[in-house]
């Protein structure tokens, strides 16, 4: 799974901004329409506190921080690393 691959979906199939938060990962696009936004919001948690994480082993995505805010109607990720 990528970042924003669940929201991509969505938005393509209800046409509206999407912002999901459950796949843990972090990313933001707008659509091949330009028209709306598709992001993934990641965690609002010390991922390291999550004991699972250290002991399975896996080959998704890492756990990401992240939080969403809107600013004059905009979506904006607050996620270290990611820059706008």
């Amino acid at each position: 799974m990528q970042p924003c691959s669940v929201a991509r979906r969505l938005t393509a199939k209800h046409n509206c901004h999407v912002a999901v938060g459950h796949d843990h990962i972090c990313g933001m696009i707008l659509t091949e329409d330009g028209k709306t936004w598709a992001i993934s919001t990641g965690v609002c948690l010390y991922p390291g506190k999550l004991e699972y994480i250290s002991i399975v082993d896996n080959t998704r995505w890492a756990v990401a921080r992240g939080a969403l805010i809107l600013r004059d109607g905009r979506p904006e990720l607050l996620t270290p690393g990611f820059d706008k």
